[in-house]
């Protein structure tokens, strides 16, 4: 019998064996179901101002031995008695690395980090299930502004760091063999490995750049607006959610 083989519903990367099935699709990865579940959240509109407030009210015991709550809720964030108004939120980063030994999977690491302009929060947690409740209604709390505000920026011309390469409203300065080359937006290929974002310059596969969905901020905010911008054809990343807000 002839295999047929799948593309991931999210990067598009052929899926040689498994392959994990949410939301209708098949992904090849925990980070292509991340992505694709903070994806679906944030086209997601609620009925009404309850349902909003619901969506970004959760609260999840965090530790091994000795619990701390993390509260998340439409007046901020609340870890260890410290409070951060939603507003304040400036950066967020998170990412699964599932850890082998002799090939044989072992254990479970789920980071996530918040911070603002007076410093950050980094937690670190085994539970999947809990983690991906902890995202969901964190990035339902702060993404929609966080997506808002970068698109706001790049439309102001600003010019901005995400691991090794720079974004532009209209182009990404990019590396190749050390130095910084400006792609167009119209000429960039996306996808995600090994929890990094991959941009690739369709002219030459060598002119790349990567950003950790993980240990770089905002990350995930970037590789939301930058998919609307490439599935749309539009030639500018501030037009896709600017547009969507009217």
């Amino acid at each position: 019998m002839r295999r047929v083989l799948v593309g991931c519903s999210h990067c598009g990367r052929t899926i040689l064996f498994g392959g994990r099935r949410e939301l209708g699709g098949v992904y090849c990865s925990a980070q292509c179901v991340q992505c694709a579940v903070l994806l679906h959240e944030s086209q997601r509109v609620p009925a009404t101002l309850a349902e909003l407030h619901r969506a970004m009210t959760c609260t999840e015991p965090i530790g091994r031995w000795f619990k701390n709550e993390l509260r998340i809720s439409p007046e901020g964030i609340t870890w260890k008695k410290k409070h951060r108004p939603l507003e304040a939120v400036t950066g967020i980063r998170w990412g699964v690395t599932r850890i082998t030994v002799n090939l044989v999977y072992a254990t479970t690491n789920c980071s996530i980090g918040f911070g603002d302009a007076q410093g950050s929060t980094a937690l670190t947690l085994g539970d999947e299930v809990a983690y991906l409740r902890i995202v969901t209604c964190l990035w339902r709390a702060t993404g929609a502004r966080l997506i808002a505000e970068l698109a706001q920026g790049l439309k102001a011309g600003g010019r901005y760091d995400f691991g090794n390469f720079q974004v532009e409203d209209d182009a990404v300065w990019l590396r190749r063999l050390g130095k910084a080359v400006r792609v167009p937006l119209s000429q960039i290929s996306m996808s995600t490995s090994l929890g990094q974002l991959v941009l690739v310059s369709q002219a030459d596969r060598w002119t790349d750049g990567r950003a950790s969905f993980d240990r770089h901020w905002n990350t995930l905010v970037l590789e939301n607006l930058m998919r609307r911008a490439l599935q749309s054809g539009a030639g500018r990343l501030s037009s896709v959610a600017i547009g969507a807000r009217r």
